[in-house]
């Protein structure tokens, strides 16, 4: 969920002197759930922007995408399997968390050969 805000350039002060900016200011906020947000901050944006989480296909293409990232080293030919069945078990989450994910598996991996 996405909200935001134009603020309005200062009319007294078109300048931009004294730290104000000449420019229009675009604020832009996010969370979960709109319920997470008290109704006064709520009333100050001007748009929300509901985002869906990706389907099991763009899931799929995101760890594939990820994982090539980390295994640029090694030749796995199973990564189109892994990122199949990490698409089909991960229903709702985000690019964010998917890259979160791929980066703690390289990192559990990495120490776990080192020690």
């Amino acid at each position: 969920l996405m909200f935001t805000f134009r603020l309005a350039q200062d009319q007294n002060n078109p300048q931009g002197d004294s730290g104000s900016s000449k420019y229009p200011v675009l604020l832009v906020a996010s969370c979960e759930t709109a319920k997470q947000l008290p109704a006064k901050l709520q009333s100050i944006f001007s748009h929300q922007v509901n985002i869906s989480p990706p389907d099991t296909s763009t899931r799929k293409d995101m760890f594939q995408t990820c994982l090539r990232s980390e295994a640029k080293q090694q030749q796995n030919k199973n990564l189109d399997e892994i990122a199949r069945t990490m698409a089909a078990k991960t229903a709702g989450i985000s690019a964010g968390e998917i890259q979160h994910i791929v980066g703690l598996a390289g990192a559990t991996a990495i120490s776990s050969v080192s020690t």
